[in-house]
């Protein structure tokens, strides 16, 4: 690896220096006293760009041990470990609210290399994020490791959506999409374009360096030219391999989908108004108020399931 862009990737994540932080840095700290590693910001309340109103702070709880960052509940240790994250729900009171993911940092690890069964913590953790609080500075090291592990795991991937002829730019793009195409979920047509905006002189900088390397390594299937000042890319597989890789990404695709909906009556049973958030958020993206009947909310689990389908099957939720 690179010493230089390890460091480039680690100065981006860490420190966080944002005063907003600090009362969800202590309540979830107070919350899960101990197993805790790192407590990492991350989604729109990062940068003002992507920030609105109504944006939740999202952090996830990185610890090296669910029995001890669990203590006292064996239950929740075991369902940590199932599908993870776990994710919980804190609200400070006065609109200060925030959604926590924990996860272990072993299953983290796991979760964002190649092989991995779906986009979720590919997608969220090659996104740029903040390390709001570490135990100690390998802490740090080990997350800036996984930023550019998810990110390489993505890489060829990317590379599938990019055209014959592209720059640094549709490349970073062409990455970050796929944590939406991978899941299901309401978001605006424009997202991609917010999230590169808000930090495209970390993306544009850090993506060049990563597909160079890997230009290096096939220089066969991947070359580079200048062009009145830019520097463009190409791509010089066969027809029958890019149809092949797609095919290949598809089927992913459809995979991690299918997680993504397995995952939801574990979120269901731990966050008290999980639907209405996830209809909160529908109304923000979507512009579309959704209202819940009574059964409804005494029994999301049961009978929230048909709203959410429906609103897929509508192309709502993609």
């Amino acid at each position: 690896m690179d010493d230089s862009l390890f460091q480039t990737v680690r100065d981006a994540l860490y420190p966080c220096d944002d005063p907003r932080l600090q009362p969800f840095v202590e309540r979830l700290r107070a919350r899960f006293k101990t197993g805790l590693l790192a407590i990492v910001f991350y989604g729109s309340k990062l940068d003002p760009v992507t920030d609105t109103p109504t944006s939740f702070y999202d952090f996830y709880l990185i610890s090296d041990s669910y029995r001890k960052l669990h203590a006292g509940s064996r239950g929740q240790a075991l369902l940590n470990g199932l599908l993870p994250p776990n994710i919980y729900y804190e609200d400070l009171g006065a609109g200060m609210a925030c959604k926590a993911c924990s996860i272990s940092l072993e299953q983290l690890r796991e979760q964002v290399r190649p092989g991995a069964k779906d986009f979720y913590h590919r997608g969220r953790f090659s996104k740029r994020f903040c390390v709001a609080w570490a135990a100690n500075q390998d802490a740090v090291d080990e997350l800036t490791q996984i930023w550019l592990d998810a990110s390489d795991s993505l890489l060829a991937q990317a590379l599938v959506l990019c055209g014959n002829r592209f720059e640094i730019q549709d490349f970073s793009k062409a990455l970050l999409k796929l944590s939406y195409l991978g899941e299901v979920r309401p978001e605006t047509d424009d997202k991609i374009e917010q999230l590169y905006e808000a930090q495209s002189g970390f993306y544009s900088d850090v993506h060049a360096r990563l597909l160079e390397r890997f230009r290096r390594a096939h220089h066969r299937e991947l070359g580079l030219e200048q062009q009145d000042g830019r520097v463009v890319y190409y791509q010089r597989r066969t027809v029958s391999a890019r149809l092949a890789g797609r095919k290949q990404l598809e089927r992913a695709l459809k995979r991690s989908k299918r997680r993504a909906v397995a995952r939801w009556p574990k979120q269901m049973m731990q966050v008290d108004n999980w639907l209405e958030i996830i209809l909160a958020k529908f109304e923000r993206t979507q512009g579309e108020k959704l209202e819940l009947t009574a059964r409804q909310r005494r029994h999301p689990l049961l009978l929230g399931w048909p709203l959410l389908l429906r609103l897929k099957r509508q192309g709502k939720i993609k």
